[in-house]
């Protein structure tokens, strides 16, 4: 059985709700600020998907466009007391 705050396993489930609005600080500078909220998790068996088993996390971040794609910037942190901060490139597919 899955324990608390494990997160390897084949099966996923998700639900995701992401916020952001698309700002202009400065005549040549555009960008995107935003904020997501998750809850689910990756489960080793689909018996395993239930309340107990799953992470809740938020993130807020910025962004500002590049040649190459947005430029992202982010911190988030989970209900089993975890923190992460990331940045990233370009577009997601």
């Amino acid at each position: 059985a899955l324990k608390q705050g494990q997160l390897l396993g084949q099966h996923l489930a998700v639900a995701q709700m992401i916020y952001f609005k698309e700002y202009q600080p400065m005549p040549l500078l555009s960008g995107y600020i935003g904020a997501v909220l998750e809850y689910g998790g990756a489960y080793d068996e689909r018996d395993d998907i239930n309340v107990d088993n799953s992470v809740g996390s938020g993130s807020v971040f910025f962004a500002v466009d590049t040649p190459i794609g947005p430029l992202q910037l982010g911190i988030g942190a989970a209900d089993n007391g975890q923190f992460s901060y990331y940045a990233r490139i370009g577009h997601l597919f």
